[in-house]
């Protein structure tokens, strides 16, 4: 998509994600119509355009998407495996904000966050290509944060991870969490790679950030 289409798109999902999940669809010819138009099952779930909108249709898919990934990620801490998450993605050189998706997790698991500084992939991988070069890499393990560390942080009712409702009752203790694990993560980091306060310096935007 162009940046254009993109952000138009993304706008009216995110209108949309709410309970009601009613948002006004950008004008016609902004967004391609057969994205609008055209039959299509994702994760079982079929898209039929006369009985919902492509918005509604995303976040109803993304819903079922995220239930199965909290799913899958109970199922393996409930075995004894470690889940790795990769919060700076690989597009940004210099740590970033947190975002809350981690905390979401971390906090309804309970589990115990592990911080790793991680310097110098960027030049193992300079561009897009999956394939790594030669050069070296620092990683730094820090201390655990155990959920018994951060009392205040704690949501001492059942909740949805990824939801609208979840997102808008326990923000503040998602993001607090998720700028603990940042601090963290920063302390284990050589200055190219430190935190910056502005997400828009030396990040990449719409499209870019999945490529």
């Amino acid at each position: 998509p162009t940046p254009e289409e993109y952000d138009a798109a993304r706008k009216w999902v995110d209108a949309g994600a709410d309970e009601d999940g009613r948002a006004e669809a950008p004008a016609p010819g902004v967004l391609p119509e057969a994205l609008l138009t055209r039959t299509r099952d994702v994760l079982g779930y079929r898209f039929v355009p006369e009985q919902e909108s492509w918005a509604s249709y995303v976040n109803s898919t993304f819903r079922l998407m995220m239930e199965r990934f909290v799913e899958l990620n109970e199922e393996a801490l409930r075995v004894g495996l470690d889940v790795l998450i990769f919060p700076q993605g690989t597009r940004s050189k210099r740590l970033l904000p947190g975002h809350i998706g981690l905390s979401q997790i971390a906090l309804h698991t309970q589990a115990s966050v592990v911080p790793v500084g991680c310097n110098g992939c960027d030049g193992l991988y300079p561009g897009s290509s999956p394939w790594a070069q030669k050069g070296r890499v620092v990683y730094r393990v820090g201390e655990p944060i155990h959920y018994s560390d951060v009392p205040s942080m704690h949501i001492d009712e059942p909740y949805a991870p990824f939801t609208p409702d979840a997102e808008n009752r326990h923000l503040k203790a998602f993001e607090a969490h998720a700028s603990l694990v940042t601090e963290r993560i920063d302390e284990l980091l050589d200055e190219p790679y430190r935190r910056i306060s502005d997400s828009s310096e030396d990040a990449t935007t719409g499209v870019e950030r999945f490529l």
